[in-house]
């Protein structure tokens, strides 16, 4: 594994905090979501860096990470009508795209 590789996991599960803890318990064990998808690429935590799109400001410069992984949501951001951290998340994803960041 390269030593210096960092994965950014953009978590946009929901911005419900009551729905994030009965996911968590339920599907994840108790774990937090991004805990889980670490584990499940066999990753350290000096190796994973976790974004809640919901609490704000997603990263302008995007070649601090090697790839960026992006959860699963309980939203539709297909329909580009949801809520403001939604379409911020959208444009943030198209970006992703156009860098070919993995």
């Amino acid at each position: 594994m390269h030593s210096n590789l960092k994965i950014l996991f953009l978590d946009i599960l929901t911005d419900s905090e009551k729905e994030r803890k009965r996911v968590n318990k339920i599907v994840y064990g108790g774990r937090a979501y991004s805990e889980a998808m670490s584990g499940a690429f066999g990753l350290p935590k000096n190796k994973w860096a976790t974004l809640y799109a919901s609490h704000g400001k997603l990263p302008k410069i995007l070649n601090a990470f090697d790839a960026i992984v992006i959860g699963g949501s309980m939203h539709d951001s297909i329909k580009r009508n949801e809520k403001p951290w939604m379409k911020r998340t959208f444009k943030f994803i198209e970006k992703v795209a156009e860098q070919n960041i993995p």
